[in-house]
C-alpha cells in the first residue's frame, strides 16, 4: 500500500516523459544486445526508482 502512494505521488508530466524515455533507451539496449548500454541502463532506472525487468 505504501508502494502505490509513493508512486502517486512521483507520477507527473516530467516523470511520465522520463519513464517512456528511459523505456525506449531499455527496449533500444535489449535490441542492440550491448552489454555496456544495459549495465548503464540498469544504472540509470536504479537512480530513477524505476526496474524494469
Amino acid at each position: 500500500m505504501s508502494v502505490k502512494k509513493r508512486m502517486k505521488i512521483k507520477i507527473n508530466p516530467i516523470n511520465v516523459k522520463n519513464l517512456f524515455l528511459s523505456f525506449d533507451l531499455f527496449l533500444l539496449a535489449k535490441a542492440t544486445k550491448n552489454k555496456i548500454i544495459k549495465k548503464l541502463l540498469f544504472i540509470f532506472h536504479i537512480k530513477n526508482g524505476i526496474i524494469l525487468k
